[in-house]
């Protein structure tokens, strides 16, 4: 990889560019009638915020179309593929991978044409200074349209923003530029709210800290979760045929090992070491269409956009698997290239294998009808910006074919969700849920086979009824009960629409407050018509669901027990299972509360 791409978060004039550029897009909107009229404001509510923040990103991505098709799709992916981590990351571990994928999706968008140079090391661009000029520019577009989506998401969650005349960095994610003085951004500045910006701030660490697998994030999509630790059937080993590929942090790694008997070995050297940043990981697909084979869903299948990066990670896996040269290159770049014809008549051959694979997994798998169409569907893939969606996973230059196995990777994740019908599709969805909830809490020390019959059964006293426990467990003298709510991560609950991450909120907060409720009548009235509690010195409940949910409400974000909150992830219930028994900070009581 070139150093001036390599080093350019270090470069202090590609730094001072990215700023400059920042400065120039910021003035291509103030003079438009919306912005001004905003401006004559002031003060924006919240959703005149939110309306304002999606102005602001439509008419950038006008002002900054012919800078996209500066470059083809292909030039642009060599280049930002070759730049560092640095440039790209914040504050939260998924800044820079998000803002990775936002950057190539845009760069997809360009309509440029053009020839490259194919050699021993794959296709050839000059990366020269008018390079890294056109790089900073476009990190600048990245920056504040990430920046305008952030502000949006605050908006959604109640923030009003105001056209301060302080000086400020608007919202600026990336750390590369930090250390510059600030300028005076046009943008409007968030207002102040203690208990929203607590209750922001406590929703971003529940992420930042949870276990981003492939496998978490997947089973969140599909309304369910995924706890490592009561998978006892996880392979110790990646399968390659059909592992997803992700992003970590640079890594110099030695080659050779791949590269024996490779024609391509000498470009690299004898001892040269190189940078790579992406690895494959396995992937749970029994489990995670394991409600998609159940008979209410015979005939839902997933959407298709989710289905074509599939079936390129089955395909492309398998040659992977054949072809360590390959493997190398998508360690370094995320993608392989190779000879169209050569990939055409080995996919060709292998396409019915492939689909017939993913069947094992989802019987209804609808693929394209033969590979030619599937070829043709890809190239008519395009990404999505917000919701944030990877696409463009197949590209043709020349006589040359590049398979993207991050771009599929990343695009299954953001393309797959689980449909959104009601009826007995959520029950079984629920019901799943709560199971799962049960499997985590029986591989803990917290796991208590005398107390599950009153598991999913209607307590009553005095002969009403009280409730019924999704998932129960104790621990020293302690029980546990759980209230589960099975509430899918949508592509619009991470755009930030409102109603949608209201919905949610309101759905965990008024869960809270009811389960607090029946944990109160449990802790003071221990025998009922059908149960008996009286072993139990305390009774302790929680709200879980598949993901940390943002809410502000207080008793939602309150502690149950230990470092435990009322409403939690099944992340941070496996957590507190583990460590309360094994006397770790979540078994310790008393810490204050955040809020």
């Amino acid at each position: 990889m070139s150093d001036l791409l390599l080093k350019a978060a270090l470069n202090k004039k590609f730094q001072t560019d990215v700023q400059k550029y920042i400065k120039e897009l910021e003035s291509k909107v103030k003079h438009l009638d919306f912005f001004r009229a905003a401006q004559e404001k002031q003060l924006l509510p919240a959703r005149e915020s939110a309306e304002f923040f999606t102005q602001c990103i439509g008419e950038l991505e006008k002002a900054f179309t012919d800078n996209i098709n500066s470059y083809s799709g292909m030039r642009w992916m060599y280049y930002l593929r070759r730049t560092p981590n640095a440039i790209f990351s914040g504050d939260l571990s998924s800044t820079g991978v998000n803002s990775r994928v936002l950057a190539e999706v845009y760069a997809n968008r360009s309509t440029k044409s053009e020839t490259a140079t194919y050699g021993s090391n794959g296709f050839v661009f000059p990366i020269n200074d008018s390079t890294l000029r056109h790089v900073a520019r476009f990190v600048s577009f990245i920056t504040i349209i990430y920046d305008l989506q952030v502000g949006f998401r605050f908006a959604s969650k109640g923030s009003e923003f105001d056209f301060s005349r302080q000086p400020h960095r608007a919202l600026i994610k990336s750390k590369f530029i930090v250390g510059l003085p600030a300028f005076r951004s046009v943008l409007p500045r968030r207002v102040r709210h203690p208990l929203l910006e607590a209750a922001v701030q406590i929703y971003d660490q529940r992420h930042n800290y949870q276990r981003r697998t492939f496998q978490g994030v997947a089973m969140s999509l599909a309304g369910l979760a995924h706890d490592d630790a009561a998978a006892g059937d996880i392979k110790a080993h990646v399968d390659i045929t059909q592992a997803l590929w992700g992003m970590h942090d640079e890594i110099v790694f030695s080659p050779q090992e791949f590269l024996d008997g490779n024609s391509r070995a000498e470009i690299y050297g004898g001892n040269r070491q190189i940078i790579v940043r992406f690895s494959p990981s396995n992937i749970d697909y029994a489990k995670l269409f394991e409600l998609y084979r159940l008979p209410v869903m015979e005939k839902v299948d997933i959407d298709n956009n989710a289905a074509l990066c599939l079936l390129l990670i089955f395909l492309a896996g398998r040659w992977l698997q054949r072809q360590r040269y390959s493997f190398l290159r998508v360690m370094e770049l995320g993608y392989f290239i190779m000879e169209f014809q050569q990939w055409e008549n080995f996919a060709d051959e292998q396409y019915s294998k492939a689909c017939d694979e993913i069947r094992q997994y989802l019987p209804q798998f609808q693929a394209p009808e033969n590979y030619s169409a599937f070829v043709a569907s890809c190239l008519n893939f395009k990404g999505e910006v917000w919701p944030l969606s990877h696409g463009d996973i197949l590209r043709i230059t020349n006589d040359y074919v590049c398979i993207d196995m991050w771009a599929a990777s990343t695009g299954f994740l953001g393309w797959f969700q689980f449909p959104k019908t009601q009826g007995q599709v959520a029950n079984e969805r629920a019901a799943k849920f709560e199971d799962v909830v049960q499997e985590v809490i029986d591989f803990s020390p917290w796991a208590d086979s005398s107390i599950r019959g009153l598991r999913q059964r209607e307590l009553k006293v005095d002969g009403q009824a009280l409730t019924d426990i999704d998932a129960i467990g104790s621990y020293d003298g302690t029980l546990l009960v759980v209230s589960c709510k099975s509430i899918p991560y949508t592509r619009e609950y991470d755009r930030g629409t409102h109603n949608v991450i209201r919905n949610a909120a309101s759905t965990v907060d008024n869960g809270v407050v009811y389960w607090e409720s029946i944990v109160s009548q449990l802790q003071a009235r221990k025998v009922g018509d059908n149960f008996n509690l009286t072993s139990y010195k305390h009774v302790i409940g929680v709200v879980c669901t598949p993901f940390a949910v943002y809410t502000s409400h207080s008793a939602s974000l309150s502690i149950s027990v230990g470092d435990l909150r009322w409403a939690c992830s099944l992340d941070e219930l496996s957590e507190f299972l583990r460590s309360s028994a094994s006397g770790g900070r979540a078994n310790r009581p008393g810490l204050p509360d955040t809020i």
